[in-house]
């Protein structure tokens, strides 16, 4: 894991000593503060929050000492950076607009936002890290009900192991049919189960109503 102060000044290609003269502290405070070996005083924290424009719990945990980053608080960190920097960077441009009931071209103002493929990209990799996360969540099953979270043995995190084992081994060796099947028998619970009505059943295929029949015979 990475800490927050330290990736974050490598995010902004700023060194200590850049960031220390912005907000009246020394190189080594900072460095020691990265190092996780002081807490924050409440007024430099303040002051390194406005200089990375970053709200203050990415950067410290509740005794504001620098915290150490998931990945999930990386990618956090990344997209902030880079919508920032689009949103700086951004061009107005002159656009033509064709009308075909006029038969004519009209300009129009439109603005040019840069760097959206690696937000989009960065966006996809916290998409998979959080759906990790809560799988992790689901499978050891933790009790944070006092102080640091406890893993639990439990039956139902039993159940949840094999539960993804057997959709592992579909999504890996599975037919096109069963991969499919799979997806559409999920498809239907997310979207239509839990009680939740099907408005658009006729427009769905066979396959489709098929499970849909079946669920309900069985009361999901």
């Amino acid at each position: 894991m990475s800490v927050s102060l330290e990736f974050i000044c490598n995010l902004y290609e700023k060194t200590y000593t850049e960031v220390g003269e912005a907000i009246g502290r020394s190189p080594q405070e900072l460095s020691n503060w990265a190092k996780q070996r002081r807490p924050i005083p409440k007024e430099s924290l303040a002051s390194l929050c406005d200089y990375f424009k970053v709200d203050e719990r990415s950067i410290v945990d509740n005794k504001r000492y620098c915290k150490s980053l998931s990945k999930v608080e990386e990618l956090n960190l990344q997209i902030d950076f880079w919508v920032k920097k689009s949103e700086d960077e951004a061009e107005e441009y002159t656009d033509l607009v064709y009308d075909p009931e006029d038969d004519k071209e009209y300009e129009v103002e439109r603005i040019y936002f840069p760097h959206q493929e690696i937000i989009m990209e960065l966006r996809k990799q916290k998409r998979k890290q959080m759906l990790l996360y809560k799988i992790d969540l689901l499978i050891h099953r933790y009790d944070e009900t006092e102080g640091e979270p406890k893993l639990l043995n439990d039956i139902k995190g039993d159940f949840n192991t094999e539960l993804f084992e057997r959709v592992e081994t579909v999504l890996r060796e599975g037919s096109e049919k069963e991969i499919k099947a799979l997806n559409t028998l999920l498809y239907i619970l997310t979207e239509y189960g839990f009680g939740k009505p099907n408005p658009f059943e006729h427009l769905e295929g066979e396959l489709f109503n098929d499970f849909l029949i079946a669920l309900k015979k069985q009361g999901i």
